[in-house]
């Protein structure tokens, strides 16, 4: 009998990325000596996890697959939904836009909005796991950046972020062995201050491209950049705003992050009209460039007018 193979797919971030690393510690509990494969997304190539999970099952064989940290969109779901195969799939997440697209799904999903994807695992796991106190370490670090908690583990939180993107495979294997949080960051001490020299700069394009708008009485910011936004929309949201768009420039399309502070308003569902999803608070999706748009003061106009449509449509209901 073959033995049981195990293919996570996840998100590129810090949740995404330890969140994996824990599951598969624990599977491997049960599972001693048997292959793990880790594939990472990102919020531009996401659209390719159906035909990526019917590979790993028809044609490599894999006999268990997991999805963590992935807020997918409705055709998305429909071809996991129609996927046929013998194998156990988990669908592991906490963005609100995935509670009302998970009915149905013939396998296992488990959904909760008020945690980061690592907590959920972390409470899957089995009790030895549980009481493991490296496994606690990253569970908090990861919670942190997710939320954007401003505490003594926040610095940890955006150095490790930045591992998860550009170290994940060895990210993911320092949480599946055990690796302690301070014994990774001094062995990355290198790739995460090149990071973060990165970061500087994309903050710094933010500041010089940003533009300030108000629907009513809501101070909004648009910015352009080329990295993560989450550093950036740090940036914004310590200047107040109450919305903001961080629009991460790609070739022929950017890659929007939203960010709310107002209890009247659901950036998920703005995000949802244009194929993407998230959080209430935080949410992202992609926006289609148009020939027209030719330089960034007219791609700026029309954001800031379709943005502003959408905000007053919500906060004025």
């Amino acid at each position: 009998m073959a033995k049981p193979r195990l293919h996570i797919f996840t998100h590129q971030d810090l949740d995404g990325i330890v969140a994996a690393g824990i599951y598969a510690r624990n599977w491997k509990l049960d599972h001693p000596g048997c292959y793990c494969h880790l594939s990472s997304f990102t919020y531009v190539d996401i659209d390719t996890l159906p035909d990526r999970v019917a590979t790993a099952i028809h044609q490599e064989n894999f006999s268990e697959v997991v999805i963590l940290d992935l807020s997918l969109e409705e055709d998305s779901i429909d071809k996991l939904r129609n996927m046929k195969g013998n194998q156990a799939i988990t669908y592991v997440d906490h963005h609100s836009t995935s509670v009302d697209r998970m009915t149905d799904l013939p396998f296992r999903c488990v959904v909760r909005t008020d945690v980061c994807a690592t907590e959920i695992v972390h409470m899957m796991c089995s009790n030895s796991l549980l009481m493991d106190d490296g496994v606690f370490q990253w569970v908090c670090v990861t919670k942190v950046r997710d939320f954007g908690e401003l505490n003594e583990l926040t610095e940890d939180a955006q150095k490790l972020n930045i591992l998860a993107k550009y170290k994940r495979y060895d990210l993911f294997n320092a949480v599946l062995k055990g690796d302690l949080v301070a014994d990774v960051l001094l062995q990355y001490k290198e790739q995460w201050e090149r990071g973060l020299s990165f970061i500087g700069r994309s903050v710094t394009m933010a500041r010089l491209t940003q533009r300030p708008f108000e629907v009513g009485e809501a101070s909004c910011v648009l910015a352009f950049t080329v990295s993560d936004s989450q550093d950036v929309a740090l940036e914004f949201k310590a200047q107040e705003y109450d919305f903001i768009i961080i629009a991460v420039i790609l070739n022929n399309r950017l890659a929007l992050s939203l960010r709310t502070s107002l209890e009247n308003l659901d950036v998920a569902a703005i995000c949802e009209g244009y194929g993407g999803g998230g959080h209430k608070k935080a949410a992202g999706a992609t926006y289609d460039l148009e020939e027209e748009e030719g330089n960034l003061d007219d791609l700026a106009a029309s954001l800031i007018n379709e943005m502003s449509q959408h905000v007053r449509a919500q906060i004025s209901e």
